[in-house]
C-alpha cells in the first residue's frame, strides 16, 4: 500500500513538471514600449501629488489620423506644452500633461504619441470609448470627436487622509484640427480664463 502511494507522489511530480514545461500554466509577462523619441524630449512627468490647483495640458491624436500625422505637429504640441507650463508656474499652480489617442491598438497610440514628447499619463486603446476619450470627448467635457486636439483644464487636487480627488475641473482652452492648434500656438497659447482661476 506504501507503495501505491509512493508511484502517486512521483508520478504528481513528474505530471507537475512536464505542466510547467509544456507551459499550460501562464507565466507573468512583463511589457515595456520603447520610444526613442522620448530621450529626445526634456520634459519630466510633473503632475503634482500633494493637494492645490493645477493646470492640465492634454493632446488627444490618433495614429491613423492624416492630420495628427503631420509633421508640424509634433512641435507645435511641444510649444503648446512649454507654454502652458510657463502660465502654470506664473500662476503658482502645478502641471500634468496627459496623452490620449483613438488607437484601438495600445502599441500603435503609445508609439504616436511618442512623437510629442512625454506626459504624465497616457490612455491609449479601445479606439473612441477609452476611458480618456470618453471623460474629454463625450463626458462633463463634451467636445467633437475630432483629432488632432489640444485642451487646457484647470482643477483642484485634494489629498486628504491618503485618499485623492480631483475637484473643479474646468475647460479653459480646447483647439482641435492642425489650423486651429497652430494659430492658438502662433497667437501665444493664450489662456483668457487664467487670471480668474488664479484668483
Amino acid at each position: 500500500m506504501k507503495r501505491v502511494g509512493t508511484q502517486w507522489a512521483w508520478l504528481a511530480v513528474a505530471g507537475g513538471a512536464m505542466v510547467g514545461l509544456l507551459g499550460v500554466f501562464p507565466r507573468p509577462v512583463e511589457v515595456r514600449w520603447s520610444v526613442p523619441l522620448l530621450a529626445e524630449d526634456p520634459y519630466v512627468p510633473m503632475a503634482r501629488q500633494d493637494s492645490g490647483d493645477e493646470l492640465v495640458f492634454v493632446f488627444i491624436g490618433s495614429s491613423r489620423c492624416r492630420w495628427s500625422n503631420d509633421p508640424q505637429l509634433p512641435s507645435l504640441v511641444k510649444q503648446a506644452r512649454t507654454a502652458v507650463i510657463a502660465r502654470a508656474q506664473e500662476a503658482s499652480m502645478g502641471f500634468a500633461a496627459i496623452g490620449l489617442t483613438t488607437d484601438v491598438v495600445p502599441e500603435s497610440g503609445v508609439e504616436h504619441l511618442g512623437r510629442f514628447g512625454g506626459f504624465d499619463q497616457i490612455v491609449t486603446g479601445m479606439g473612441w470609448r477609452n476611458v480618456g476619450l470618453m471623460k474629454y470627448l463625450h463626458g462633463e467635457l463634451t467636445g467633437p470627436a475630432a483629432t488632432p486636439q489640444v485642451l487646457v483644464l484647470a482643477r483642484s487636487v485634494v489629498v486628504e487622509a491618503g485618499h485623492r480627488a480631483v475637484r473643479n475641473e474646468r475647460l479653459l482652452v480646447r483647439r482641435h484640427g492642425l489650423s486651429g492648434i497652430r494659430q492658438w500656438v502662433e497667437g501665444g497659447s493664450r489662456i483668457p480664463q487664467l487670471e480668474e482661476v488664479a484668483q
